[in-house]
């Protein structure tokens, strides 16, 4: 937002020197720290660049001359300075600016007083994440002084703003590169006017104001001119990692919080706090309790917060101690009557004088005139009170308060009466009825300020006097704020419908998935019901067992919404076309979700509509030009797993976006239970009490009987066939009940013990979207060249139901299948003595193998025939494919013997081989010997050699 026609700030002909006087030692605001505050506050700038920059971009300043004219002779009288600088603010988001104040003159507003409502944060502007012209990141202030026209850019100071595309862009021109300073309230002004014959940066500050952000709970902006939530404050102080004590969100329970934000904004007050230096986070924790005397105990892991009461009610329930409950004599502090305080100065900031320091003073005179006109004073500095109408109650308070006596016992007493009259433990922030009569106490009314527990089985408890306990002091209205819009509340959702999506797991565990359509309620002024408005902008559903459970849970955040319509006539399951009759609270219909989708959308599920237990497709949509809430939708039937069916007029209908079809499931969903639901609306400020929201009890579906299996037939299939040639089938799959996801064929090789030998695919088709029945799968598939043996064709089939079926056609008989062969070979050889044959081939077999395979493997020689002279010896090699050979010996005596190479069972490659028998004989026995050899070679699994020799 850019605002114009600034008021003008013309310096004087001699102006102070520096900008500055003798009031005024900002000192430029070079040394002053980045601050802290939430409410409304004056915040100097603290500058971030090292110098200024002219408008050419370079650093120095810009000046333009000032001439008058004296005597027709044209004068100088100095220059009028500007450049460009930057400078931080504050930490965090802030949610207005309202004034801009240059050298104590408000230059924005033009009127010189601050805008009450100021220019606000825009949440809801459009912007980008590297754009940060947007007024979603910054508000652009248009001022013009002494007829030079500036640019004054203030970033909210979100966590996620871009960097500054002005003046921080011309110092990373210069090399000098500047973060985005997120987090942290940034200030660019560019062509900022210095004044006349000045160039120093002028003092800068700007009126601003921010709500507390804590990381948990909900505490939106009040815009009290006051200020806002103090325990709210406090909580961001706590919970907030770069300027506060990071303690992380699991500690605190948001609902005390809330709780007592909203007691301590209507009983007390709102108020702005400050911090402006580091300190102790407990000190500062201790000065902002004692504004509404509060407290924080650690319980468990849980920090909670409280306040004393200041009714004049005690608070149930409370503890009740009394002389019987001790094991010690209380051990006494006392600050007597007269020497008690009767006159309090609070020190305050005055928000009607630019927020400067203010005092005002209260005297408790009938305690003053008991005192014979003796004063005892104190101050108490309170700079979180902006309005001296609310320091003027609080010091009558605070003097009311501390006239009494003040007193404080330190007490010892078993743990087991160390509780409450409700059983539980009496702890810091509770309060307690002491009974002493030796020191004249019965019931006295008691703040426990602190608790011990020792190892000995011990309890020390702190009780201070209840210096609050008397009645409330007449409330103080605060000033008529400027009148604003109120916040909307959200309406009940009087429209909407749950609907159970088809199931793809059919077991009894197997939660139900859910959807909701919902019809976005109005939001509505609660102090005008005739001003509504859209801005629900979600809904969260929340789920128990029954409607009358206390125990809700949420389901989820939605911000889907839904159309409601009724069908204007009868729908066939065959119709591609329905009327329907839209009502007329849709606040989304105008939206472009809602309209014509070209084919390929609709093919795509872009828009659906849902009629009873159908989801449907929308095409086209045609609106009818006398009554644009009737229109007639081109449907594609049974979408997303549903049947097309037929349907009656008047049916309810659903317009949906497929995107905000959102499935939602638990795992308490199960088949055949019921569940209630209840949906509150949200808007940016307010949520729909869960009271307030009529329950939906919904009954999940129950489980289906478990459908007939696909049947799996078989054709062609031939009883015989040759082995290397293929052969055809035909393949049909039945699914009565389930769409068919997949169908997988392979063949398998039968061993000859009859078990599976491999199995080699012939073909594996799957249905992302399933094959919808009852149309059938029919497949005409060839099989791949068989080898020798025994083989069977196998089915395996899975539908969308999760079920699975095969199926195995008969056997396939492929020529020479298993029929042993063996191979022998026989020679004869005659060798004389002297070893001329030492060393002779004796058998060779050579055959040949169509596949990889396992053999059995024989081979041996035998001798016979001698002179009986004895002392002979014999050798046998074995040679496979030409290896080094394995060898067998014998020593021989003539008798008859034999050589052997065990049975054996040996692994050959597809292809030729050879082997190879060789024998030698050597000794003194000159007669003939008789050999006789054998090889005998048999494949055993799965394929039959072919012998070739």
């Amino acid at each position: 937002m850019s605002m114009a026609n600034g008021a003008a700030d013309i310096a004087a002909d001699d102006p102070s020197l520096y900008n500055q006087d003798a009031t005024d030692s900002s000192s430029n605001q070079k040394g002053v720290p980045v601050p802290w505050w939430t409410g409304l506050d004056w915040r100097p700038l603290t500058w971030i660049v090292p110098d200024t920059i002219d408008a050419t971009g370079k650093p120095g300043l810009t000046g333009t001359t000032i001439k008058k004219k004296k005597h027709g002779v044209s004068i100088k009288y100095g220059k009028k300075y500007r450049a460009n600088v930057a400078g931080i603010a504050g930490l965090g988001v802030i949610d207005s600016i309202h004034a801009i104040e240059i050298n104590k003159a408000i230059v924005w507003p033009a009127s010189g007083v601050p805008d009450e409502h100021g220019l606000r944060r825009d949440d809801g502007a459009a912007h980008t994440a590297g754009n940060p012209d947007s007024p979603y990141w910054r508000a652009t202030i248009a001022l013009r002084q002494d007829a030079i026209n500036s640019q004054f850019r203030l970033y909210w100071g979100r966590a996620d703003q871009p960097a500054d595309n002005t003046v921080l862009a011309k110092w990373a021109a210069l090399g000098y590169e500047h973060p985005a300073y997120r987090g942290q309230v940034l200030c660019c002004m560019e062509n900022w006017y210095f004044g006349r014959n000045c160039t120093n940066v002028p003092n800068t500050r700007i009126l601003v104001r921010r709500s507390p952000q804590p990381e948990v709970g909900n505490f939106p902006t009040t815009w009290n001119p006051r200020g806002e939530s103090l325990p709210a404050a406090i909580l961001e102080l706590l919970t907030n990692k770069i300027y506060g004590a990071g303690i992380p969100p699991e500690h605190f329970t948001p609902a005390q919080w809330e709780a007592l934000s909203a007691a301590v904004m209507a009983d007390i007050g709102h108020h702005s706090p400050q911090l402006l230096r580091a300190e102790p986070v407990t000190d500062t924790m201790k000065k902002l309790l004692s504004y509404y005397d509060g407290y924080l105990t650690i319980r468990g892991s849980t920090i909670t917060p409280g306040r004393y009461p200041h009714d004049a009610v005690k608070v149930a329930p409370r503890a009740s101690i009394t002389l019987y409950d001790l094991t010690d004599k209380p051990r006494l502090s006392l600050t007597p009557a007269a020497q008690a305080v009767n006159t309090v100065t609070v020190t305050c900031r005055d928000r009607a004088a630019k927020l400067v320091e203010s005092t005002v003073t209260a005297r408790d005179t009938s305690a003053i005139a008991a005192r014979d006109g003796g004063e005892i004073a104190a101050t108490l500095d309170m700079p979180a009170i902006t309005d001296l109408v609310m320091a003027e109650q609080y010091a009558a308070r605070a003097a009311a308060t501390a006239t009494s006596a003040s007193a404080t016992w330190t007490i010892e007493l078993p743990p087991a009466r160390a509780i409450l009259t409700s059983g539980a433990q009496a702890l810091p922030g509770h309060n307690a009825d002491f009974t002493y009569p030796p020191l004249g106490l019965f019931e006295k009314y008691c703040r426990i300020t602190s608790r011990t527990d020792t190892p000995g089985g011990k309890t020390s408890l702190t009780l201070e006097a209840e210096h609050g306990f008397f009645g409330a002091l007449p409330p103080i209205p605060p000033p008529a704020p400027p009148p604003v819009f109120a916040q909307k509340i959200p309406d009940p959702v009087t429209a909407a419908r749950i609907i159970e999506l088809p199931r793809t797991d059919f077991s009894p565990t197997a939660p139900a998935t859910i959807a909701f359509l919902i019809r976005r309620p109005l939001a509505r002024n609660p102090d005008n019901a005739a001003l509504t408005g859209d801005e629900v902008i979600a809904t969260r559903i929340l789920h128990a067992p029954t409607v009358n459970s206390d125990a809700w849970s949420t389901l989820a955040d939605s911000d889907n919404w839904a159309a409601s319509a009724l069908a204007s006539g009868a729908l066939t399951s065959a119709a591609t076309q329905a009327t329907l009759l839209f009502d007329a609270q849709n606040l989304d219909l105008a939206d472009d979700d809602f309209q014509s989708q070209p084919d390929a959308e609709q093919a795509n599920n872009t828009l659906l509509l849902v009629i009873d237990d159908e989801i449907m497709s929308i095409g086209a949509i045609a609106i009818d030009a006398q009554n644009p809430l009737r229109r007639t939708l081109t449907l594609l039937r049974g979408r997303l797993g549903t049947k097309p069916a037929a349907h009656a007029s008047g049916a309810e209908a659903w317009l949906i976006p497929g995107s905000d079809l959102e499935a939602l499931t638990h795992a308490v969903f199960l088949p055949g239970t019921t569940r209630a639901f209840k949906l509150l609306p949200l808007t940016p400020s307010d949520m729909l009490p869960a009271e307030d929201a009529a329950p939906i009890p919904f009954a999940f579906a129950a489980l289906p009987p478990l459908p007939p299996l696909p049947t799996i037939a078989f054709a062609g299939v031939p009883a015989n066939a040759t082995a290397g040639a293929p052969f055809t089938f035909s393949l049909t799959v039945h699914s009565q009940t389930a769409n068919l996801a997949q169908v997988t064929v392979s063949l398998i090789q039968i061993n000859p013990n009859g078990t599976d030998g491999p199995a080699s695919p012939v073909i594996q088709d799957t249905f992302p979207a399933s094959l919808p029945f009852p149309q059938d799968y029919v497949r005409e598939l060839s099989a791949t060249a068989l080898t020798a043996g025994s083989h069977k064709i196998a089915v395996t089939v899975s539908t969308s139901a999760g079920q699975t079926t095969a199926a195995r056609s008969a056997a396939i008989a492929v020529a020479g299948a298993f029929a042993p062969v063996s191979c022998f070979t026989d020679t004869l050889l005659v060798s004389p003595y002297n070893g001329q044959n030492y060393n002779s081939e004796i058998a060779r077999l050579v055959f040949t193998l169509p596949a990889d395979g396992i053999c059995y493997l024989y081979a041996s020689a035998r001798v016979a025939g001698s002179d009986g002279s004895g002392n002979v010896d014999m050798d046998l090699w074995l040679h496979i494919d030409g290896g080094t050979g394995e060898n067998r010996h014998l020593q021989w005596d003539g008798a008859p013997a034999l050589l052997e190479f065990s049975p054996s069972l040996r692994r050959f490659t597809a292809g030729q081989h050879t082997i190879l028998l060789r024998s030698g004989i050597m000794g003194n026995d000159n007669t003939h010997q008789y050999l006789a050899a054998c090889i005998h070679v048999q494949q055993v699994i799965p394929d039959i050699y072919i012998p070739t020799t």
